[in-house]
């Protein structure tokens, strides 16, 4: 990260990351058995909009865990995936917490290893599963309380440059590159190179995967978000933690005035700033 403005309030941090995890919203899962196949716990996380599924086996003992990356790295275009047990081609034994840790051990752990859902427990019991998106809402809500203690320029942090793919190209060619960068969101462009809208993991787990036959004649354009909000790179940082935190976005397009992608932000990138801040 590059240096950033500091925070107007001094407590932002030391707020955000001393609550118990177990008092978070941790309902953002579905709970479903190893037997399951693919295409029944997708319709189960469809119907629930829900990124993630914690997959039990005997006793209920928590075997796995199948996100929308695992959605998009293994299922989507693959024959025959639909088809599987979920324990195929779910991620094995994954790291979990208990509901007594912080919000800042679980900060940690996120941005240590690139989770985005952590399952947590009260010792054998299953509480739920924290998930980005509820740490973005809470960062919101203090946000909006101590005003806008994340008021740098979105351009004094190093985000990256932009993936993107034209709109006339194929389902096929997206969910590829998606895969070779393993990234969860690239930005669709029209013929002018402009933004046109954005195909995310959660694109493909709510309009693709089991609803699209033929992904390689059917254009990425067809199932984008299309002219999806966007922030221009001066904006201030506290204004893409609105638009996540405010209105459930994972990734800010950010463009320059021509509408010309430059980047996207994303709530990694807000997790990555907010472990930095000052903890006074």
């Amino acid at each position: 990260m590059n240096n950033f403005a500091a925070p107007r309030e001094g407590s932002f941090r030391k707020q955000f990351t001393a609550q118990p995890v177990a008092e978070l919203d941790l309902s953002g899962y579905v709970l479903v058995e190893e037997a399951q196949p693919v295409r029944t716990v997708i319709e189960q996380m469809r119907a629930k909009k829900a990124n993630c599924a914690l997959v039990t086996g005997p006793g209920a003992a928590l075997q796995g865990i199948f996100t929308d990356r695992d959605l998009l790295m293994k299922v989507v275009g693959v024959a025959g995936a639909l088809d599987l047990a979920v324990s195929a081609v779910m991620t094995p034994a994954p790291r979990t917490l208990s509901g007594a840790q912080t919000v800042g051990e679980a900060l940690q752990i996120f941005n240590l290893f690139g989770f985005r859902n952590l399952p947590v427990f009260d010792g054998s019991r299953l509480l739920g599963s924290l998930g980005h998106r509820t740490l973005i809402a809470r960062a919101h809500s203090l946000c909006a309380a101590h005003g806008d203690v994340l008021h740098a320029p979105i351009s004094s942090i190093d985000i990256g440059r932009p993936v993107a793919v034209p709109g006339t190209r194929s389902l096929q060619f997206a969910i590829r590159t998606m895969q070779l960068y393993s990234i969860g969101c690239c930005l669709v462009t029209d013929a002018q190179d402009k933004l046109a809208g954005v195909f995310t993991e959660m694109d493909a787990l709510l309009r693709v995967a089991g609803l699209v036959t033929d992904l390689e004649h059917t254009t990425v354009a067809e199932h984008m978000t299309a002219s999806p909000a966007t922030l221009n790179p001066e904006a201030e940082i506290a204004q893409a933690l609105e638009m996540m935190g405010g209105r459930g976005f994972r990734h800010v397009p950010l463009v320059d005035a021509e509408l010309l992608p430059v980047s996207v932000m994303s709530s990694r990138d807000i997790l990555h700033l907010i472990e930095a801040l000052p903890a006074v």
